[in-house]
Formats: C-alpha cells, sequence, structure tokens
C-alpha cells in the first residue's frame, strides 16, 4: 500500500522556449535539489525527475496507510510550493512559474526495475498511473491540487477543512468511467496540513 505524489511544473515548455535552455536548466535544477531535501527529509522512499516532472511515493507501513505517512506527503507538497515561490522571487520571468499535483493511494508493485545494468527503485501499478492522471486533471478543474477518492478516504479529513476542498467529476485518460476527485486551491492545500500535523500532535 503506498500514496504517491506527482508534480508537474505549467507551461514548462513556453517557459523553456522564451528563457533558453541555460536558464530554464539552471531553475530546473535548483528546483529537483530542494525538492529531493524535502521528499527524503518526510521519508518518501524514491524520487523520480520525469521531464519537468516530480514523482515521490510513501510505502505505508499496514495496508490502510497511517496517520504520520499522510502528514508527511502534504507538508511535502507544502514545501515544494514554497520552493516555486522563492525560485519565482530569485528569477526574473515572463510569467510565474506554477505546479499542478495529484495525490492518490493504492496497492501497487515497487522494487528495482529495469536493466541488469540499469535498474531503478520505482513503483508500478494503477495507482501510480491514477496519480499521473489526476495530476494531469489539476488543469481541468483550474486548481493546484487534485487528490484520489482513496487518499481523500485515507486522510479522514478534519471537519475544521472540510470547507476548503471542491468536489469534481472528471475523465481520467485510460479510465472508463468519469471518477470523482477532490481539490485544493494553495490556501486550503496548507489549512489542511496545518490541521493533519495539529491532529497528529494532539
Amino acid at each position: 500500500m503506498i500514496t504517491i505524489l506527482v508534480i508537474d511544473i505549467r507551461n514548462y515548455t513556453v517557459l523553456a522556449r522564451e528563457l533558453g535552455e541555460a536558464l530554464v536548466t539552471e531553475i530546473m535544477n535548483k528546483l529537483f535539489h530542494r525538492s529531493g531535501e524535502i521528499l527524503k527529509r518526510n521519508g518518501s522512499w524514491t524520487q523520480k525527475y520525469i521531464g519537468d516532472a516530480v514523482m515521490a511515493f510513501w510505502v505505508h507501513g499496514d495496508d490502510d496507510g497511517t496517520p504520520r505517512d499522510v502528514v508527511r506527503i502534504f507538508e511535502s507538497l507544502v514545501s515544494l510550493g514554497e520552493v516555486i515561490a522563492d525560485l519565482n522571487s530569485e528569477f526574473t520571468l515572463p510569467r510565474p512559474l506554477a505546479f499542478g499535483a495529484g495525490v492518490n493511494s493504492g496497492v501497487a508493485v515497487t522494487g528495482n526495475m529495469g536493466s541488469a545494468g540499469l535498474s531503478d527503485h520505482t513503483a508500478m501499478g494503477d495507482a501510480v498511473n491514477k496519480a499521473f492522471r489526476l495530476e494531469a486533471a489539476s488543469k481541468q478543474v483550474g486548481r493546484e491540487v487534485v487528490i484520489g477518492q482513496s487518499t481523500y478516504d485515507l486522510m479522514k479529513v478534519p471537519e475544521s477543512v472540510l470547507s476548503h476542498f471542491t468536489t469534481h467529476t472528471v475523465d481520467l485518460k485510460g479510465y472508463d468511467a468519469p471518477e470523482e476527485v477532490h481539490t485544493l486551491d494553495l490556501e486550503g492545500l496548507l489549512r489542511l496540513s496545518e490541521a493533519l500535523a495539529a491532529r497528529q500532535n494532539a
């Protein structure tokens, strides 16, 4: 049982053309370096960098996941948002960096996969595929964070932050039927992270 976080930079292709290869590489290297530090500190099992996207996952200690895992995941996402805000302050950009994120939980196969000479610790399965589709759905709904139903149920959302969530029915590429997802903007994400941490520490 794992939870997967996928975060993707918005309008990366346009920015790359406008900024040029050297500057966009400098920005993405800083983003990836700081992202890796945050995700490792918060207990992710691995981090993968795919183009302008970052994927990480947490392996839960039991079949249902644990509240501590969920706190770390959303704290990571808040911190990643702060990294992007810092990069916007550091660099003069034609448009601010922005991101979309998908979070999903489920059973997956994890381990070292690949060729004998070049293997990589990763996760495979429907739960992982859906996390990427949820991130893509953030563009449809116009919200920064899209959370799958499995993760929403897992974290038992505190009542104090329910009003920050918006529920949407979206079409996910590769899936036969529309799915209900739960979304947050950046303010809601911060309030959720604070509420989960407070509950964990109570």
